[in-house]
C-alpha cells in the first residue's frame, strides 16, 4: 500500500488486511526529523488537509520538495483531493504558511481589520484546493516511482495484461497442486 500520512510510520508496517503500508522513510526527500515530527503530531487529531499538514510541520524540515515527495508517493490520497490539485496548490499553501509565520514573529496587526471589528485571519486559512483533473494513470505512477522505487498503486504495464493474455504461456506464479 502507498504511505498515508494520518497511518504510516517511519518504516514498513502489517496492517491488518495482510499487506504492506510502504514507510515514510523509504520515501525521497523526507528527512528523519519531519517523520519522528510528523508522527507525533497526528496523535493528537489526524491531519485533515495538505495545509493542515504544513501548518503543523512548519519549522522542520518541511520544503517544497518534501511535500512533493510525499505527494508523488500517495501520502496524502486519503484526504479527499488529488494528487494534480495538491501539487498545484503546493507553492501558495508554503507561502501562506511562511507569511503567517513572519506576521506572527513581526507581531504585526492588521489596521484595517482590527478597525472594522473583523478577526485577522490569513488568507490560508480559507484556502481552497482547485479541481483540477487527476494525472492519467501511467502520468501518476512515473512521480510515484521516482520518489518510492517501486509502482504502488500499480503497474505502468497492467492495462496490457488482458488484451496480451492470449499470447502468453508463461506466469511467475508458482503452480498449484
Amino acid at each position: 500500500l502507498p504511505p498515508d500520512i494520518n497511518i504510516s510510520g517511519s518504516g514498513f508496517t502489517a496492517e491488518d488486511s495482510g499487506r504492506i503500508r510502504f514507510g515514510l522513510n523509504a520515501v525521497k526527500n523526507v528527512g528523519t526529523r519531519l517523520i519522528e515530527r510528523s508522527v507525533e503530531e497526528r496523535q493528537e487529531k489526524p491531519y485533515t488537509s495538505l495545509y493542515d499538514f504544513c501548518k503543523r510541520m512548519h519549522g522542520t524540515e518541511l520544503n517544497r520538495r518534501t511535500v512533493e515527495s510525499l505527494i508523488k508517493a500517495g501520502a496524502f490520497d486519503n484526504l479527499g483531493s488529488n494528487r494534480r490539485s495538491l501539487v498545484e496548490a503546493t507553492e501558495g499553501v508554503l507561502k501562506s504558511i511562511e507569511s503567517d509565520s513572519r506576521k506572527n514573529l513581526d507581531g504585526q496587526i492588521d489596521l484595517f481589520s482590527m478597525m472594522s471589528g473583523m478577526d485577522n485571519t490569513s488568507a490560508a486559512d480559507s484556502y481552497q484546493l482547485k479541481p483540477c483533473p487527476e494525472y492519467t494513470h501511467p502520468s501518476l505512477l512515473q512521480p510515484e516511482q521516482q520518489v518510492s522505487g517501486l509502482y504502488l498503486s500499480g503497474h505502468p504495464l497492467a492495462s496490457s495484461r488482458e488484451p496480451s493474455a492470449p499470447f502468453t504461456h508463461h506466469t511467475t506464479k508458482p503452480p498449484t497442486s
